[in-house]
């Protein structure tokens, strides 16, 4: 990865839903849409509902993109995912698909509270079982303090406060001095200047 845009961190911001919302087109056109992962289904979607006469292109055997549900490879009623599996209240571009679509959604920790197993962790080229809940031993470069924090502690202290920092990019005076700085720099440098050195140094060989 080159760099750590504030685009990139973004991301977690809540976009303005109404500049997203399909209009009647004046004129309907034909349209080709290049990919069907959940980018390229939406904008097909919405460009069909304002009346324009879309092609879908694929290049691989199934819709979703990064967005995918492993069953074939399991028993019955076991799955797994392989790309995106969680979301938020913050998510409203999702939320509006799936409140359109009558989607059925499982609250956070649901399979926890229903299945008695082990949680997996590959990482490293090697498998990790450990007890449900719990952390391996992370095959990763950490000090004693990053290793007690865990993943969310980490998140929270690297990540958290300086995207907080960041404000609405649909506001007059964005991209404002928090943005442009995040904007100059590289990931690495990014969590260097935040003090996760150890961490950092195994993913960036």
């Amino acid at each position: 990865m080159q760099g750590l845009s504030a685009s990139a961190l973004l991301a977690f911001t809540r976009p303005n839903l109404s500049a997203l919302l399909s209009s009647p087109a004046a004129k309907p056109q034909k349209v080709i849409v290049v990919g069907a992962g959940i980018a390229g289904l939406i904008a097909a979607f919405e460009l069909m509902q304002s009346g324009h006469d879309v092609t879908l292109l694929e290049a691989r055997t199934r819709p979703g993109g990064r967005i995918q549900t492993i069953r074939d490879e399991f028993s019955d009623g076991l799955y797994a995912e392989a790309g995106a599996y969680d979301f938020s209240d913050a998510y409203v571009v999702l939320q509006r698909y799936i409140n359109l679509f009558n989607l059925r959604v499982d609250e956070a920790g649901a399979a926890e509270k229903s299945v008695s197993a082990n949680d997996v962790f590959y990482l490293q080229g090697r498998r990790y079982v450990v007890e449900r809940g719990s952390d391996p031993e992370w095959p990763y470069n950490l000090t004693p303090e990053e290793r007690k924090l865990g993943v969310a502690g980490l998140w929270d202290k690297y990540l958290a406060a300086p995207i907080g920092q960041i404000k609405d990019p649909f506001s007059l005076d964005w991209p404002d001095s928090s943005a442009r700085h995040i904007d100059r720099v590289t990931i690495n440098e990014f969590l260097r200047k935040q003090g996760a050195v150890r961490l950092w140094s195994h993913f960036s060989g």
